[in-house]
């Protein structure tokens, strides 16, 4: 009958509709996910970024922006090639995503061996004891690193600015203030902690 095609017609679409969007989100999923880490890419943090600033300004908490970076990630490539640079990459990115369920911290990868990291804390001096966390649980990966000037091991490096919540909705600004303290980190030996609160 005429009914039964029609609803057998508006199924047909309905499901067609569906596998569009799971494959529009498939596809948007991939886009936002870098391939080596299965972390976020650049392009995610950079809204998620701008999404904390704009959702997060009536709160009185405190952002921490993050960029870590691994030590002598270039002679570690140099040395063990670039497949165990790359197993290097997987294992720190496995460390991140635990991070994100632990301790909430979002995490991306948002260059060569250069990662960003985002979370809240309601003191701004709570920061340095869970980026000192993190640094540990980095440094507890005990991946050799004969080429290092730091440690036998892997090590990074990270500069940290801690804002208040409302204060600024400038990234440019933020991002240059946790770029620089990390440059700072890097400057002063490395394999180090850098806050610019």
């Amino acid at each position: 009958s005429l009914r039964l095609d029609l609803l057998k017609q508006n199924k047909e679409l309905l499901l067609t509709a569906n596998k569009l969007e799971d494959e529009r989100n498939h596809y948007f999923d991939k886009s936002t996910i870098d391939e080596l880490t299965q972390l976020k890419n650049r392009r995610d943090f950079l809204d998620t970024f701008k999404r904390y600033l704009s959702n997060y300004r009536q709160t009185d908490n405190f952002l921490c922006i993050a960029i870590m970076d691994i030590d002598f990630f270039k002679e570690y490539n140099d040395h063990y090639g670039h497949l165990a640079g790359d197993e290097c990459l997987k294992k720190l990115g496995d460390v991140l995503k635990t991070l994100q369920q632990d301790m909430k911290v979002y995490s991306a990868r948002v260059g060569g061996e250069e990662f960003s990291l985002l979370w809240f804390e309601e003191k701004a001096n709570n920061a340095e004891k869970n980026a000192l966390q993190i640094k540990q649980k980095i440094d507890d990966l005990k991946m050799p690193h004969e080429k290092s000037e730091v440690s036998s091991n892997i090590t990074v490096s990270i500069g940290i600015h801690i804002t208040e919540c409302g204060a600024s909705n400038d990234i440019n600004e933020l991002y240059n203030m946790a770029d620089r303290a990390l440059y700072n980190a890097k400057n002063n030996g490395r394999n180090q902690i850098v806050i610019d609160a």
